[in-house]
């Protein structure tokens, strides 16, 4: 079932790298228009490898702790009264 998936995305790719080679055999070099198929093929080689990659659980797992703890946090701080007097804390100068 991958490969069904893989194929048409290797078929394009395939393709576009014919149309590279054309065009910079055509140009002497390679020409702006090879660049930009050169660049368009690289942003979707790169999405592809970013949409495809499959999520971790430990990021899932971390991320639903984590917002658990930031709402607990957060209803104990709104309890809490202001915050110590810096000279009662031995803060009497400020440093330079």
């Amino acid at each position: 079932m991958q490969w069904r998936r893989l194929a048409p995305a290797l078929l394009v790719v395939c393709l576009m790298l014919l149309v590279v080679a054309l065009k910079t055999q055509d140009a002497g070099g390679i020409s702006q228009e090879a660049f930009a198929v050169l660049l368009i093929l690289f942003i979707g080689m790169f999405s592809f490898i970013v949409l495809s990659a499959p999520e971790s659980n430990e990021i899932r797992d971390s991320s639903k702790s984590f917002k658990t703890e930031q709402t607990t946090s957060s209803s104990s701080q709104l309890s809490e009264s202001t915050l110590p007097d810096p000279l009662d804390e031995g803060f009497d100068s400020p440093l330079m």
